[in-house]
């Protein structure tokens, strides 16, 4: 395998990569306004176990980092349609600027991008991985979709999370062992684990301003979308179940206000987040990147 130049051996080959395929395979008046300088925290975590597992990361580990990070702009383009969001990554949303019918297409095509790179692989259980990936992300998406306005379980929001969001980062941590042609399970579930925590937070990002976190706010919530604050708001009070199933956001939104919600979550999931990193410290420098400014807070 040719091997990556250490010196060079970050998310920055990924990013350019992606740069390159999207530069060269759509139109530019789509690839000027696409969205494209993400967090790149799958990629990251990534990288840390193909370098853990091999030592040094490789042009093919690249490849199957770039075509995970497609996969995840795609479902991003069609979040933006699904959410009515006009802001992504700081910049208007393709749907916003080109419609929604322009921004399904393009998220299609850049799926198919993806999958080009992997069958390019040529590893069968990859293929078959990226594919159970997708599937389980877009049944996720199904059931969220399907319950919205809904009171449901902690359970039915843990399942949603850890496949709508869980299953690419655990996608990430079990590439290098499928590249090794001895899959472990753990490692994916040490990815998973890492999304559900992403989730979670990002569900707390969604009470920030758009200027903070440079995308569309207050969208599940308005959306009726069931979420890491609001399971917790419905567990302080049982007859926000009313207000829910009705659509009345604003006084769920009070009621977190009032009662600190907000700030019980936070300190629930850094809790969380905490003992994790406690079992894996070999993350700790990647934790600190991805989640450090909401640690901290």
């Amino acid at each position: 395998m040719e091997q990556i130049d250490e010196i060079s051996m970050d998310s920055q080959v990924v990013k350019d990569r992606i740069d390159e395929t999207l530069k060269t395979s759509i139109p530019s008046v789509l690839y000027r306004s696409i969205p494209l300088s993400g967090k790149m925290a799958r990629a990251k975590l990534g990288l840390l176990m193909f370098k853990k597992r091999f030592g040094s990361v490789y042009a093919e580990h690249i490849d199957s980092l770039v075509a995970l990070e497609l996969v995840h702009l795609a479902s991003l383009l069609h979040d933006d349609v699904v959410d009515n969001s006009d802001m992504r990554r700081g910049k208007p949303s393709i749907n916003k600027v080109f419609g929604n019918a322009l921004a399904v297409i393009l998220g299609d095509n850049i799926l198919s991008l993806a999958f080009n790179i992997v069958e390019s692989l040529d590893v069968e259980e990859i293929r078959l991985a990226f594919l159970d990936v997708l599937t389980r992300m877009s049944k996720a998406e199904l059931t969220e979709q399907l319950n919205r306005y809904r009171v449901v379980s902690e359970n039915t929001y843990l399942e949603v999370v850890r496949n709508k969001t869980g299953a690419l980062f655990g996608l990430a941590t079990y590439l290098p062992s499928l590249f090794e042609g001895d899959p472990q399970e753990k490692d994916y579930a040490v990815g998973e684990k890492v999304g559900i925590f992403f989730q979670m937070m990002d569900d707390l990002l969604d009470f920030e301003t758009p200027e903070k976190v440079g995308k569309t706010t207050f969208l599940d919530i308005k959306n009726g979308v069931f979420s890491f604050p609001v399971m917790l708001a419905l567990k302080q009070n049982g007859s926000l179940e009313d207000a829910i199933k009705s659509g009345q956001w604003h006084i769920i939104w009070q009621f977190m206000k009032e009662n600190g919600t907000l700030k019980t979550a936070k300190d629930m999931l850094k809790e969380e987040i905490k003992k994790f990193l406690s079992k894996n410290e070999w993350l700790e420098g990647y934790v600190n990147t991805v989640f450090g400014a909401f640690l901290s807070s």
